[in-house]
Formats: structure tokens, C-alpha cells, sequence
């Protein structure tokens, strides 16, 4: 059974949920545009031994975020040890998991993170791979102006969008999956609330490739091999720079891999499972 709660914050309130049972805590980070409820589907099967922990991103579910600090993995961090003192979880061992976006949150709150960490577990993750235009759009003044301009201005970004296509600097799933987004002023305003709030979750891969290996951490990748949004051939550079502590596995899928179809080989990569 999964309980929700919320940590007040300044002005804000961020939401998470969980699952009180077990004495090894697993934390798992949604996707884009989701929330922790997409994790929920885990709660009635990870093993007695796991607890569960899942939390709204900014700007996602029933978190209510209102600051204007950037958002960090320290931050982020910070309330998760909040979280973990206010129900007396400080001595279970940890494990991260991500799925998509929260790929890239999981491996950024691993660079961050003191604590030693048990497992891994990344899902079609973001940030193996950082896109020459998510880039240029969040992490550069000019880029992030210019960002602004087209979710005020979608004629323009689809010109963008066209252009990018027959350049072959993105590919047509991707340009489809983006371009769905770009209907309404209010969705072309999120995603520019959202991606500039997340913006300094960003992992250093060398940096991550390098404490793996001295901390000997198992790292376990799950791809879709029909997967057009984030591609499977991203992760195997990865998986072979942390040999032989890394575990490639391939679904019979696109990019929706948080499915019940997928519980039992997610579920047999667990550490200890």
C-alpha cells in the first residue's frame, strides 16, 4: 500500500509517496510531464524487503513548487534525507531508480550523493546523452532567451522542428514526440517552466563512470529496442566503460518501459533479487 505525503518547503510543498515496509529503501524518479504514482504498479511486487519512495518533481503532479533558486541534486538530496529522518529510514540502504527523465535525476543525485549507494537501476534514461538543443535551451542565457521566444512563437519552432528533420540532426519519432507537445500555450509554457527548473540536473558522465568503478556499484539499464526517444545504443558505451559492473537488458518495446508487462524482468535485476 503506498501513503502520500508532503514536506513543506519556504513557500512550497513537494509531494512524495511511499511504501512503509521493508528495510532497504528504493527511490524512483518519474518521467517527463508524470509523476511517482506512475511507480505505484512496483509497490504490491518488489520484494517484502524493499520499501519505496517516489516524489513529484517541480512542476509535476501535487508538488506545488513556487521558488525561484534553481533546483539541485544537492537540493534535492537535502529533502531526501529530510524524508528519510522524518520516518526513521537513515540506516536502510539505498538504491536509485529512474525512468526517462528521472534517468538523468538518478545519476545526478548518485554524483551528488555521499552515501554510498547499493544499486542503479536507470529506465530508457535521459542523460547518457545531453541534446545539442536541450543544451543550447537550458544551460546558456542566450539559448534559454531564445528558448522562451519559440514556446511564445510555435510557427517558428516548427519551422526549427522541419529544418532539424531533413538536416538529420533529429530523428522523425523524436521531431513526432516533441511536436505533440506544441499544441497548446499552456503545455508550450510548462515545458519551458519545467526543463528551465530541472536544468541543473545534468550528470558528468567521466565523473559518474569513475565512481562506479572505485565504489564498485552495480549499475542495471533497461532499453526498448523499438525505443525512437531515447535510443538503446547510448547506454551500451556506457555499460562497456563500467565493465563488468554494468547489466544491459533489452525489452521487446518503444520508450514506455513502466509497464506491468516488464515487472518480471525488472524485478529479477534488483540487487539481491
Amino acid at each position: 500500500m503506498m501513503h502520500s505525503a508532503s514536506l513543506a518547503y519556504r513557500s512550497s510543498s513537494l509531494h512524495y509517496s511511499y511504501r512503509d515496509k521493508g528495510n532497504h529503501l528504493l527511490i524512483a524518479f518519474h518521467g517527463y510531464g508524470e509523476t511517482g504514482q506512475h511507480f505505484h504498479y512496483l509497490s504490491t511486487a518488489l520484494p517484502d524487503r524493499y520499501r519505496l519512495l517516489t516524489i513529484d518533481m517541480p512542476y509535476h503532479g501535487s508538488t506545488q513548487w513556487k521558488e525561484k533558486e534553481e533546483f539541485t541534486a544537492q537540493r534535492l538530496i537535502g529533502f531526501i534525507q529530510e524524508i528519510r529522518e522524518r520516518h526513521q529510514w537513515e540506516n536502510d540502504p539505498v538504491s536509485l531508480m529512474g525512468y526517462s527523465m528521472g534517468g538523468r535525476i538518478a545519476l545526478s543525485v548518485y554524483q551528488a550523493w555521499d552515501q554510498r549507494i547499493q544499486q542503479l537501476i536507470l529506465l530508457a534514461p535521459d542523460g547518457m546523452k545531453i541534446n545539442f538543443w536541450y543544451g543550447l535551451a537550458t544551460q546558456t542565457y542566450l539559448g534559454n532567451k531564445f528558448f522562451a521566444f519559440t514556446m511564445l512563437h510555435p510557427g517558428f519552432f516548427k519551422f526549427i522542428l522541419r529544418w532539424t528533420l531533413k538536416t538529420g540532426l533529429l530523428n522523425a519519432s523524436l521531431v513526432k514526440f516533441v511536436d505533440h507537445y506544441m499544441h497548446d500555450p499552456k503545455v508550450r509554457k510548462m515545458i519551458y517552466i519545467r526543463w528551465t527548473c530541472l536544468r541543473k540536473l545534468k550528470p558528468n558522465l567521466p565523473n559518474i563512470i569513475e565512481k562506479v568503478t572505485k565504489e564498485r556499484l552495480p549499475v542495471v539499464q533497461l532499453y526498448g529496442k523499438h525505443d525512437k526517444i531515447i535510443l538503446p545504443n547510448r547506454g551500451i558505451q556506457f555499460n562497456r566503460s563500467i565493465a563488468p559492473l554494468g547489466t544491459l537488458v533489452m525489452l521487446d518495446s518503444g520508450h514506455r518501459l513502466l509497464d506491468p508487462r516488464f515487472l518480471p524482468e525488472l524485478l529479477s535485476q534488483l540487487v539481491n533479487g
